[in-house]
């Protein structure tokens, strides 16, 4: 919806990126996520929405992706860091294209002893639980094919046959009355009071930004364990709660 919505905007791309020490082989890196592909059916989906009546996600067989190699080794440090933050405005601001693959993975050669490894994909892939998973089996499967061997993964269900179960079963009277159950008792109300109308005059949607102190936010999810998105969601939270009453 957001991606057809607001077509200037790129705020559901991810972009992770890491600092390498020792050497690094590009071509076995491309390989290893090739792997991973095999693996993880997400890795090889694209998105269709026209003449269609819903939007599908569509699992090809084999499908490519974007992998970019840089070589800034002979660069002087001013021209590499320079040239770094180019690429990575880059992978934080193009927007991708759903009807291919929404993956980018950039190699950034900086000297003979340290890369950067930029990995950019859209969310409509995966969410963030799921990014921890990706890079440790994309690691392995570099760690294993650098030393002359195939990667092993454990077993694990069929992404595909997992999702047509769930839309199988999604309008089950059984699911329906599992959360008649859980939510009995349960008292909703209005969150902004009696002044809020249902009579909208305008599509149009004001946007407020906040900028928040990110090096004290840094510290307290470090300190506290958390994520940032609980923070921020139980802000809201709490928001809601004061504008509503509810407890």
């Amino acid at each position: 919806y957001h991606y057809l919505k607001e077509v200037n905007d790129n705020l559901y791309n991810v972009v992770l990126s890491f600092t390498i020490n020792g050497n690094l082989n590009a071509a076995i890196l491309q390989e290893a996520f090739r792997e991973l592909q095999l693996r993880n059916d997400a890795l090889r989906s694209v998105f269709r929405w026209e003449g269609v009546a819903n939007p599908v996600q569509v699992i090809l067989k084999e499908c490519s992706f974007d992998f970019l190699y840089h070589d800034f080794s002979d660069s002087g440090e001013e021209e590499t860091r320079l040239a770094i933050c180019k690429l990575m405005k880059a992978d934080e601001n193009d927007r991708f294209d759903l009807t291919r693959l929404p993956v980018r993975i950039r190699t950034i050669k900086l000297d003979n002893s340290s890369y950067a490894l930029n990995l950019a994909y859209h969310h409509i892939l995966c969410d963030g639980w799921s990014t921890g998973i990706l890079v440790n089996e994309l690691l392995y499967s570099y760690s294993k094919l650098a030393n002359g061997e195939k990667p092993v993964f454990k077993p694990r269900a069929d992404y595909k046959e997992l999702q047509i179960s769930i839309n199988r079963n999604a309008a089950s009277e059984v699911r329906k009355q599992f959360w008649r159950d859980y939510l009995t008792g349960y008292q909703t109300q209005a969150f902004f009071g009696e002044q809020v109308t249902l009579h909208y005059e305008s599509q149009e949607v004001k946007k407020h930004h906040i900028r928040l102190a990110l090096p004290e936010l840094d510290t307290f999810v470090r300190i506290n364990k958390v994520t940032k998105a609980a923070v921020i969601y139980t802000a809201y939270a709490v928001l809601l709660q004061k504008y509503s009453g509810m407890q």
